[in-house]
Order: C-alpha cells, then structure tokens, then sequence
C-alpha cells in the first residue's frame, strides 16, 4: 500500500473522521474537509520544499527523526498525537503561507482558524510519520526524499484529475495566494478520501 493510499483509506476507514472531528468537537463531516485538502496542501508545500537539495536533506532528517512513529494504527496515533510539534511541523512545511492556507480551509469548512489549525496539526504529524515509515522502508536517500514527494502529487493529481478542474490545480492556487482566498477559490471538489472507501 502506497503512502497516499494508506492516508485515504485509513482516514476515510471506519470511526476515524469521527475520532478526528470529536477531538475538535466538530462533526465528521467537517474533519473531512479539512483533511480532503489539508492532506493535498501539505503534500504540495512538501514537495515544492524537497525542489532544492537544501530542502530536500532538511526533509530527510525530519522524517530521521520520525522514522519510529507508528502510523499503522491511525486510530492510537491520532489518540496520542502531538498538536505542539504538528503545529511546528506546519510552520517549516507551509512556511509563511501557514495563515494563508488555514484561513482558506476556514473559509471553505465554515470552522474558525483555530479549529482548523488544530486539525491540520494532527494531520501533519500523520503525514510526516507516513512518509518517514516509507523511507526507512525503501532507505531512501535524499535525492530518494524529492523523487518520493514527486510521486506521491503526481498520483494524487492523476487520481484526482476530475475533481472541480483537479485538486492538485486547487492546492497550487491555495499554497500561492496573497491571503485573500475565499470558499470561492476551492470550489466544489468531489471527496479525495472518497475515492478509496
């Protein structure tokens, strides 16, 4: 099972989204939108990061230092993940288009900014920990790391190819926005985790 498989079929499996949303006192409805373009954004920051070798090597040893959290259980690691060290996982993943993205995803989900980014802080460290696993799976290098993150949008965008003018064009546009995005911007997408219940 690829990473990008393992994320959408485990979040879209039983209980989950509703696990996810409890932990914010929101619906599962909801989490489900956050994560349907959360995952995507946090994917495309990380590869557009991985373009450089700096980039890339400073990935590399991020997910070193990830390689032993277990994400084979989604259920027990959204129970104990931790929301601090997600929230500075989002600073250096989406660098200054953090506020940008998360007010977006407000805009779209109707939650407040603070909801969403508490969400999108237990999705990175889930991200992060997939990819890592993958890593020390494949032992990966850090040319390895950029190839990865490559792969990873690129099936993303095949698989999502039909959804509203293609997810992945949405995600471009979110990550590269001036902070003015509305609900508007992401228009109607059909459900990413959608296609892989």
């Amino acid at each position: 099972m690829d990473i990008l498989e393992m994320l959408t079929s485990g979040l879209g499996g039983s209980g989950l989204l509703q696990q996810l949303g409890q932990k914010e006192d929101i619906g599962a409805d909801k989490a489900e939108e956050i994560a349907e373009l959360g995952i995507p954004a946090i994917l495309e920051a990380l590869k557009r990061n991985a373009s450089t070798p700096e980039g890339a090597s400073a990935l590399s040893k991020a997910l070193d230092d990830h390689s032993d959290d277990d994400v084979t259980d989604l259920s027990g690691f959204l129970t104990n993940v931790n929301k601090e060290d997600g929230s500075k996982m989002l600073d250096h993943i989406l660098s200054g288009k953090k506020e940008n993205v998360t007010s977006a995803l407000a805009a779209k989900s109707g939650l407040d900014s603070s909801t969403v980014m508490s969400l999108l802080s237990m999705l990175a460290p889930l991200v992060i920990g997939a990819m890592a696993k993958k890593k020390k799976e494949d032992n990966l290098d850090t040319s390895g790391i950029s190839d990865l993150t490559s792969l990873i949008t690129g099936q993303l965008s095949k698989k999502t190819s039909g959804s509203g003018g293609g997810l992945m064009d949405v995600v471009g546009q979110l990550l590269d926005s001036d902070g003015d995005s509305s609900g508007g911007l992401l228009g109607n997408l059909g459900s990413l985790l959608g296609l892989f219940k």
